[in-house]
């Protein structure tokens, strides 16, 4: 976008993110399991697959069960991952089945753009939701993106208004620090303990709208990609 001052590239954080992805691979190709939550078209779960994940260590859930259609009219691959290995479900219904069959026996969840979605009540239930689905054990991986700010709070944002978790159109949206406080106060309180790795890419100042009273993307708004490994 032209006169929008996009972040540079860190290399150091680039190589410990393409460095866990190999380790999430591997975990898979070892006979690990790995859920992608909110997955919509499921793009992050069959890029594992298509890297050489079995099919059958993956699954995906959105509380949309049409979008599992769309993704295979996109992606065209029924005959590389079986439809069970996706289904509908609300994260938070602790009384899913499918769900529950899981519970504790995950080594991965991805979390791609869905916690801004909830509220920051809601956000603490599900950080302690994933560390229940999770193995209770050393080197099971939290990881994804959330929209984020360098000033973390409800900020009211466009298309905050289409979600139906968020509070009275306005959207949580974290800093690294407050992401990783958020995550370390509710893990601690479940007795667990985690590496918490959180950045910032901030969005910067768009120079043709930057005046404008309701363009949202100002210059501390931004998207934070988190990996999070139980010790």
């Amino acid at each position: 976008m032209s006169g929008d001052d996009l972040p540079k590239d860190d290399s150091e954080v680039t190589r410990t993110i393409q460095t866990s992805y190999q380790t999430i691979l591997q975990k898979l190709k070892n006979g690990g399991k790995f859920l992608d939550v909110g997955c919509m078209f499921a793009q992050d779960t069959r890029k594992l697959v298509y890297g050489g994940a079995p099919p059958s260590s993956v699954y995906g859930t959105d509380l949309r069960g049409e979008y599992f259609t769309y993704g295979y009219k996109l992606f065209k691959d029924n005959h590389i991952i079986p439809p069970e290995q996706f289904f509908a479900a609300d994260i938070l219904d602790e009384n899913d089945l499918n769900l529950r069959k899981l519970e504790g026996k995950l080594d991965v969840i991805n979390a791609v753009h869905l916690m801004h979605v909830f509220s920051i009540e809601d956000q603490r239930k599900l950080v302690r939701r994933f560390v229940t689905l999770l193995k209770q054990e050393k080197g099971v991986i939290f990881a994804g993106r959330v929209t984020g700010s360098t000033q973390s709070g409800y900020h009211e944002l466009p298309n905050a208004k289409s979600t139906t978790k968020s509070r009275g159109g306005k959207i949580w949206e974290h800093s690294p620090e407050s992401f990783k406080e958020l995550w370390r106060e509710e893990s601690e309180a479940m007795g667990t303990k985690w590496d918490i790795k959180c950045w910032i890419w901030q969005f910067g100042v768009h120079t043709a709208q930057k005046d404008k009273p309701n363009w949202h993307r100002k210059d501390h708004h931004g998207i934070c990609t988190f990996i999070v490994t139980r010790l």
